[in-house]
């Protein structure tokens, strides 16, 4: 690595130019096997032409969203509302994607031509919204995945039907392995981007780097933290730990959005139905309004488990991150391999729990 650009890995070697955008991949014998890159005036992917000579080419509206490629004469046209991909079109097949309100975690995939002939599929993810399984109405799995830490499959259990999403906001290409992710391109075999991060030092001193841990960050965009972006802690020892935090902060939505979906989540996390929680403290939003802010099952077998929302800025902590967050207990004594305790960044919060709690 020389200057934050990967120059070989095992047998591959990396050429860039002079914006630092990977211009060609070497590898095999004597470095004879070539794939090359073109980029336009603004950086972004054109064309990738492999060893073989196969070329495929890729068109973007004025916003810089993908909305044709086309390999071997043949094109595939994209349609999108924002950042969002809701469609792809063919002469073989017409696809649409639904996704979870603003968020880029797809729930359905409808192929078919026309409202009589479409056919729905459901996605089963995991915590970060990668698709794990894809079913059909039936319930039956037609097609399903295992992956390496960085994106990359592992293992393709059930191919039936053609799954391209990958981590939010990545689209697989098949001609060239890389994944489209809005902005960029990123390769899953080596976890980089083929070109620098679009937003200069505030994506931080490594303009390649996905994520500084993929196994509890997302960049749906294509467009990496900063250092200074990550968790910090509002005071204590607190730091971020992937295995039970989730950093949600460049989730779309609004305040309250966000406040739901991470409450959803949380409430998932501790394995308890939200019938067996008593509110036991309450906030106000900035109109007067009260809200559950503290969640807590109070008897039985699953006593201990604990849901609650804070906002440092709002009531000010000592303890735990500094951003707005909720947090989750799951059942069993704290420090003993029994309960754990998680959190889940946002960038926004309507509402805090209070320092005391209070009846409603």
């Amino acid at each position: 690595i020389k200057g934050n650009r990967l120059l070989m890995q095992g047998d591959r070697h990396y050429d860039y130019d002079a914006f630092g955008n990977l211009l060609r991949e070497r590898r095999g014998r004597a470095q004879q096997l070539v794939t090359e890159y073109r980029y336009d005036c603004q950086h972004r992917l054109i064309a990738v032409t492999q060893s073989d000579g196969r070329q495929a080419s890729y068109r973007y509206d004025p916003l810089g969203r993908r909305i044709r490629k086309t390999i071997d004469e043949k094109s595939t046209e994209f349609f999108w509302q924002g950042d969002t991909l809701i469609a792809e079109h063919s002469e073989e097949q017409h696809r649409s994607y639904v996704y979870e309100p603003d968020s880029f975690r797809p729930l359905a995939l409808l192929e078919g031509f026309g409202p009589e002939n479409v056919k729905p599929f459901h996605y089963q993810l995991d915590h970060l919204g990668t698709p794990q399984e894809l079913t059909n109405p039936d319930g039956e799995i037609v097609w399903s995945a295992h992956y390496r830490a960085y994106g990359q499959i592992a293992k393709l259990d059930v191919n039936t039907v053609n799954n391209p999403l990958r981590f939010q906001g990545q689209y697989f290409d098949q001609e060239s392995g890389l994944h489209y992710n809005r902005h960029r391109y990123y390769n899953p075999d080596n976890g980089r981007y083929l070109t620098p991060d679009p937003v200069k030092l505030a994506g931080g001193l490594n303009g390649y780097q996905y994520v500084p841990n993929p196994t509890g960050w997302v960049d749906p965009l294509g467009l990496a933290c900063a250092p200074t972006d990550c968790p910090q802690a509002a005071g204590g020892t607190w730091k971020f730990n992937s295995d039970v935090d989730l950093d949600w902060r460049t989730v779309k939505g609004s305040s309250y959005q966000q406040m739901r979906k991470a409450l959803d989540e949380a409430f998932h996390r501790t394995g308890i139905s939200k019938d067996d929680y008593t509110v036991t403290k309450w906030g106000k939003d900035q109109y007067g309004k009260s809200w559950p802010a503290e969640w807590r099952v109070l008897r039985g077998p699953n006593k201990g488990a604990e849901v609650n929302i804070d906002d440092p800025a709002l009531i000010p902590t000592t303890k735990g991150p500094a951003s707005p967050h909720a947090g989750y207990q799951t059942v069993g004594k704290r420090g003993y391999g029994g309960a754990k305790r998680g959190h889940i960044l946002l960038e926004l919060l309507p509402v805090s729990r209070s320092k005391i709690g209070t009846s409603q």
